[in-house]
């Protein structure tokens, strides 16, 4: 079937929207860019800056971590009541005798958060006499039951009925 246009090119109202849209967010980022780039800071200020951090010396260093490179004894999860532990542990890559890292410890509890089951997540490390470290994930689930609605009630005291749900 011939196009209903011939082999010319369709009017602007008929062109497909992505096309359009895709033209106009190219011109936007080319504006923005543009924008940013005449709002710069002054040169004077600029050198203001510059001498003020090279006044102040040279960066500090990051904290060492002293527990860092210690063995794992051991790794335990504590406060999951309802979520097996076999979940928890198939997001935590330390594992006992590892040498300790605090970053894979972070990379664990993220992981851990990332399952969208807990309220919080932390990590303790807790060191041993033998110069070994054990690793806890202390996790709080988030609640079953978020909220009670009462509709429709007119015999008994809202108040009244809360308080009975919540005592048993």
């Amino acid at each position: 079937m011939p196009h209903p246009f011939g082999s010319q090119t369709p009017p602007p109202s008929r062109r497909p929207f992505a096309r359009r849209a895709g033209r106009r967010a190219v011109a936007g980022v080319a504006l923005a860019l543009a924008a940013t780039a005449t709002m710069g800071v002054s040169r004077a200020s600029a050198q203001a800056a510059r001498r003020r951090i090279a006044a102040a010396g040279p960066p500090l260093p990051k904290a060492v971590d002293p527990l860092a490179g210690w063995p794992i004894k051991k790794v335990e999860i504590v406060g999951n009541t309802r979520t097996d532990k076999a979940v928890i542990m198939n997001q935590i890559r330390v594992m006992a005798g590892q040498p300790y890292h605090l970053s894979q410890v972070r990379v664990d509890v993220r992981s851990i958060a990332s399952l969208g089951r807990f309220i919080t997540v932390r990590a303790d490390v807790i060191p041993t006499k033998h110069r070994r470290v054990i690793v806890r994930y202390v996790v709080r689930e988030r609640p079953l039951i978020r909220a009670i609605e009462i509709t429709g009630n007119r015999h008994f005291n809202d108040t009244e009925l809360r308080e009975l749900i919540i005592a048993h």
